[in-house]
């Protein structure tokens, strides 16, 4: 650096004002000047980018205006929307995993009572068979005048095959009336 000031010490005076001025008669040397021009060359390139630096923040910092404003309400609201519909369709899909669920179930309490059976309904037929079963044989024992209660109450009990053995035992009482 020193070299410079020496190199233009030699190439510049002072006048009568106390300004620097070109001094026609020194010869200014190469090196002066490719240090001088890469010295210009140099503070160029910083003021470029000390100018960069300074307008590129107000370039991309601007403040918001009315019309970026109304753009972002209008985006937040299609956000709001997008959310909507999708909480929406999230609610749809559980709806529907529940009433699957459901379906399920009902289906699962159908398969269960096909297969305890007929169960009551055929409890009551069987019911109905015994007592019908049992009227028989106590109106068939009024109408002979003969037999005791006691084929009422195993017909009663035993149903068809109690009245079975009633007839055949009755068939048989027949036959010896008839010898």
């Amino acid at each position: 650096m020193r070299t410079v000031w020496i190199i233009l010490d030699s190439c510049f005076r002072r006048n009568d004002r106390g300004r620097l001025t070109y001094d026609g008669e020194v010869k200014c040397n190469a090196d002066f000047r490719n240090t001088f021009e890469r010295s210009n060359t140099m503070k160029r390139c910083v003021l470029g980018i000390v100018l960069a630096a300074m307008l590129l923040p107000a370039a991309f910092c601007q403040e918001p205006g009315p019309e970026d404003f109304e753009r972002q309400m209008q985006m937040r609201e299609r956000e709001m929307e997008v959310q909507g519909r999708q909480a929406k369709m999230e609610m749809d899909r559980r709806m529907a995993e529940l009433e699957l669920a459901k379906r399920k179930m009902e289906l699962a309490q159908l398969e269960k009572a096909h297969r305890r059976g007929p169960g009551p309904l055929l409890l009551l037929v069987i019911v109905v068979v015994h007592i019908l079963a049992a009227v028989w044989v106590y109106k068939d024992i009024r109408q002979r005048a003969c037999g005791s209660g006691l084929w009422v109450v195993i017909a009663l009990l035993a149903g068809l095959l109690g009245t079975l053995v009633y007839a055949v035992v009755r068939l048989g009482d027949g036959e010896k009336k008839r010898a």
